[in-house]
């Protein structure tokens, strides 16, 4: 179970089950974040700030790749874990402005459901680690195996989607349940 903020979640259930029957809730941050480009990274204001894409040369001067996905931990030393969009900038801007950042499993879903946002639907289609059918209510085609250390049970296709942010899916509302995973 990941503790992300307290009572957001991203819960699954088997097909036909009961909400008391949930098989796996993931607990998401609580903040509405947008994006801005810095430098040559897109980054999207969640706390923490969430790499969203990455332009060509972007990694000059990384010893660890950066990701698209991965959160900023500090910028120039100092910890950007809690900061506001302001106070990150203002870091980047008055000093080298040189990220840390660290690969993180709600970076990767959450820079993945923004992304979707801009582009057509489909359906099945990949949010993250995640292949959502758009049915009423949204289930799982698929699943990559790395969900597995996140979620105390194993999640599997045909898993519904029971709840994000404990609003629960009654509808395939794609773009909801889209906006909804990126504001994490």
């Amino acid at each position: 179970k990941m503790l992300l903020g307290p009572g957001k979640t991203l819960a699954f259930r088997p097909p036909g089950a009961f909400s008391s029957e949930v098989v796996a809730t993931w607990h998401l941050h609580p903040d509405t974040p947008k994006s801005d480009w810095v430098g040559k990274f897109r980054l999207l204001w969640s706390k923490p700030p969430t790499v969203l894409e990455i332009e060509a040369g972007g990694n000059e001067g990384y010893q660890r790749p950066v990701a698209v996905g991965d959160v900023v931990v500090a910028v120039d030393g100092a910890p950007v874990i809690a900061s506001t969009r302001e106070d990150v900038l203002r870091l980047m801007t008055t000093g080298t402005g040189k990220m840390s950042t660290a690969a993180n499993f709600d970076g990767t879903v959450r820079a993945a459901a923004a992304l979707a946002l801009e582009i057509p639907p489909s359906d099945p289609e990949w949010v993250g680690p995640f292949q959502f059918r758009w049915t009423a209510p949204p289930s799982l085609a698929d699943v990559k195996p790395e969900t597995e250390s996140h979620f105390p049970k194993r999640l599997k296709p045909g898993d519904v989607l029971q709840s994000v942010d404990q609003l629960t899916w009654q509808k395939g509302d794609r773009d909801e349940v889209l906006q909804r995973l990126a504001n994490c």
